[in-house]
């Protein structure tokens, strides 16, 4: 499956549109540009939240958790 990624920014908030090859949006993900948390919430395409990435705090490297209701369900790193 091959998957494509649309950004649009506005001067508020970062919205990126994750597309399968006929133009459906399987995804949105949006991130706020002035927020400290950076976090970004992915919704499926009912704008449902499925998930969200936060940045950790306090690491020497960055890292993020990957949040399901609330759960924290993965972390990525560098």
């Amino acid at each position: 499956m091959t998957l494509f990624m649309k950004e649009k920014d506005t001067l508020f908030k970062d919205r990126f549109f994750v597309k399968d090859a006929f133009d459906n949006t399987l995804f949105t993900v949006e991130g706020k540009n002035f927020s400290l948390s950076k976090k970004l919430t992915i919704y499926d395409s009912k704008d449902r939240e499925l998930a969200v990435v936060q940045k950790k705090a306090f690491a020497l490297t960055p890292k993020y958790a990957v949040l399901v209701e609330n759960e924290e369900v993965a972390e990525l790193s560098k």
